[in-house]
């Protein structure tokens, strides 16, 4: 369940970055 769980959030923030590169290169 954690595992699937941080998958999941391992992806969203991938496609965060991908959608938003400046925000992702000054966090």
């Amino acid at each position: 369940m954690f595992i699937y769980l941080g998958l999941d959030l391992y992806v969203l923030l991938s496609r965060f970055s991908v959608h938003c590169p400046q925000k992702a290169e000054t966090t």
